[in-house]
């Protein structure tokens, strides 16, 4: 595991050195191109591939950066120009870069204004969210859910309390330190996993959990897996996790030199619904299609032409 991630933090630096490299040499061959970022997993690349097709559709030079690892490392490039746009959850945006405190009674629509207005000065605008809302969530099969009796996040941190240790977690690395993982659940609701906590990549966390080598499982809401495994989500009784709406963050300047992207990223983010994303990232893990062929016809279903 240690060896894991000592590969994944080399991979981080060699995809921030690649795109400060391509940033420098796109600012050499065109000074107006708009360099398209995103995270490295499914749903991200898919979205960063409809940015990008969008924008060359529409005549605009646009550079692929898509892939980079953690939520510091593409927040950092965002900020120091060496991409100008990505797809970023409210959620993570409030929690992990604004380092804001938990909210109670939250709306999708509260938390993006705060951070559109809190990101203003910082140079960095926030066009419209999508319609789709991801949240974190906790899973078990049903078969396991059912013989502990477990339905609700109450019920588990009941049991994890009662039954210290007896119960195991698989989950990505982040979910362990984020106020809005398990530190926050901890607080919340008393769960507690003892330790007993296997690191892998949330792919695998899933199969995992199906499996039976965990007892339970992070999940994301919007991941087609959960149908797939017939996983039951446990409900967050308390409303503990966020919404965790996707909006495009964009550097000013962008906008400054394409002040139509911000159309073009409002009618994306006008047609994106958590079932398009949840087949779209079907096809891409399931079906081995490439994020930029699932972009594509997302796209030309929408009526973009390309």
């Amino acid at each position: 595991m240690r060896r894991l991630y000592f590969a994944l933090a080399m991979l981080a630096v060699v995809s921030m050195g690649c795109a400060r490299q391509r940033a420098a040499d796109g600012a050499a061959a065109n000074g107006v191109a708009i360099w398209v970022g995103s995270r490295h997993f499914t749903e991200q690349l898919i979205l960063g591939q409809i940015t990008m097709q969008a924008f060359m559709a529409s005549g605009i030079l646009a550079k692929d950066i898509t892939g980079m690892y953690g939520t510091k490392i593409i927040r950092g490039a965002l900020e120091g120009g060496e991409i100008d746009v990505y797809w970023e959850y409210i959620g993570t945006a409030w929690y992990v870069i604004m380092d804001q405190e938990p909210v109670e009674n939250d709306t999708r629509r509260w938390m993006f204004e705060r951070v559109r207005e809190m990101d203003a000065p910082n140079g960095i605008v926030w066009t419209e969210p999508a319609l789709l809302v991801n949240r974190f969530a906790l899973a078990m099969t049903r078969e396991r859910s059912q013989a502990l009796g477990i339905r609700t996040l109450s019920e588990l941190g009941a049991y994890t309390m009662t039954n210290p240790g007896q119960l195991s977690l698989a989950t990505i690395r982040a979910f362990t330190v984020r106020p809005d993982g398990l530190p926050g659940l901890r607080e919340a609701y008393g769960i507690d996993f003892f330790g007993n906590i296997s690191l892998m990549v949330l792919s695998m966390a899933y199969y995992a959990l199906a499996n039976g080598f965990v007892d339970v499982s992070m999940a994301m809401k919007t991941d087609w897996r959960i149908q797939h495994y017939d996983l039951v989500v446990l409900e967050d009784d308390k409303n503990f996790f966020p919404f965790y709406s996707l909006a495009p963050a964009v550097r000013a300047d962008a906008l400054e030199r394409y002040p139509q992207i911000r159309d073009i990223l409002n009618l994306i983010a006008a047609r994106l619904s958590d079932e398009a994303i949840q087949d779209l990232n079907f096809r891409v893990d399931r079906d081995g299609m490439s994020p930029a062929e699932a972009a594509k016809r997302w796209l030309r279903a929408e009526g973009f032409t390309l």
